[in-house]
């Protein structure tokens, strides 16, 4: 396929009458058939029109191997095998998925002998005596008259048609579910946290191995312009992998630094609601609700034991003052709940892990889903 090149065994039965070499069979005691040589008789010089190698006939001259057998009637049976070198030009639009057409044309070399004329007995012929092909599944044989164009006219001839589809399932099991494997790898990459150094060496081996599948592929198909869907597609994935690579890097980047104060106040909220979706948590607001009743409750005991006892308020007022003053300082200082609050850069990372997760992944069975269709159809 990469040479573009149709290699094939064929048997050509070719038959032509001689009126020069007919006889009454009843002179000869009954002999109605001769076998002879194929020198010693006039024979039709058909040329392969499209054949690879340099030697067009169908015979090499001189060579006297070949038999013919010579009826009564003058009808003469020639039965030459021969293997063919044909040129065959390649769709690649949709391999490995495709079905290839390829022809052999055959004409005569007396372009001005109108009495030799070339036809077929069959407009198809026969393929169940073939031999099966491991790569592709051949269909029955067409052929026809066809007029072929030349600088000295038109060349009237026979096209033999030969349409194959490809065998598929070495592909889908070598090259497809390979593909699919590595994408889905790819897009648990993200799952893996940052502190290993799994994460990062997982995409870079999808990237690499994308790489390598495109390899392949382009040496097992000629060098045209024509694009493969399927080619589109690893190349695809390898811009994908890519950008996972770069993902990686700036989610570790995230994940290792220490400032707090550039974080914005959209990836807090952000934040806290794939904490509360992902992690069962409580919001701030819960949390913030829950400490002020807390702080009330508290505040109304102390205001009611001062109402309450007056005439030892003076006993009491120094622990009030020490505890207002005590509260009044501790508002400027974060306490254990803030801190645990706090949105840090390693919870936008492991957000930005999430995102990618579930969006890579959308994007993967979509591409697969398009080009998949576009191939089968």
């Amino acid at each position: 396929m990469k040479q573009q090149a149709l290699s094939t065994l064929v048997v050509f039965k070719i038959s032509w009458k001689d009126e020069l070499l007919t006889w009454n069979k009843t002179k000869y005691n009954g002999l109605d058939k001769l076998t002879v040589t194929l020198q010693s008789v006039w024979k039709p010089d058909i040329i392969i029109l499209n054949s690879i190698d340099k030697q067009k006939s169908l015979i090499n001259y001189g060579d006297d191997t070949n038999y013919v057998t010579i009826n009564s009637d003058g009808r003469i049976k020639w039965n030459v095998y021969v293997n063919l070198e044909t040129h065959c030009k390649v769709i690649t639009k949709f391999y490995p998925f495709e079905t290839q057409t390829c022809d052999i044309n055959l004409i005569k070399s007396y372009l001005d002998d109108q009495s030799e004329i070339l036809k077929s007995d069959n407009s198809s012929m026969d393929t169940d005596r073939s031999v099966s092909n491991s790569e592709w599944e051949v269909y029955p044989v067409e052929t026809f008259q066809h007029t072929f164009p030349h600088p000295e006219g038109e060349l009237f001839g026979l096209q033999l048609k030969i349409r194959m589809k490809r065998r598929c399932e070495f592909y889908v099991w070598n090259y497809i579910m390979p593909s699919i494997s590595l994408s889905f790898a790819d897009c648990f990459a993200f799952v893996l946290p940052v502190k290993s150094n799994d994460k990062l060496a997982l995409s870079i081996f999808v990237f690499l191995a994308n790489a390598v599948f495109i390899r392949l592929f382009n040496d097992s198909i000629p060098p045209i312009s024509e694009t493969s869907l399927f080619g589109v597609l690893l190349w695809v994935s390898l811009l994908l992998s890519g950008i996972v690579i770069i993902l990686n890097i700036i989610i570790t980047a995230f994940y290792y630094r220490k400032s707090t104060k550039h974080i914005k106040p959209c990836c807090g909220t952000i934040t806290d609601k794939f904490k509360c979706k992902f992690c069962n948590c409580k919001r701030k607001d819960d949390e913030t609700s829950e400490k002020t009743t807390f702080d009330t409750v508290v505040t109304s005991f102390v205001t009611s034991g001062v109402t309450r006892y007056n005439d030892s308020e003076m006993q009491f007022m120094p622990l009030s003052v020490t505890s207002n003053l005590q509260s009044e300082s501790n508002l400027n200082e974060p306490t254990t709940s803030d801190i645990d609050n706090m949105t840090t850069w390693s919870d936008v990372s492991r957000n930005i892990d999430i995102i990618c997760t579930a969006s890579l992944f959308i994007v993967y069975v979509v591409v697969y889903a398009f080009f998949l269709h576009a191939l089968l159809k």
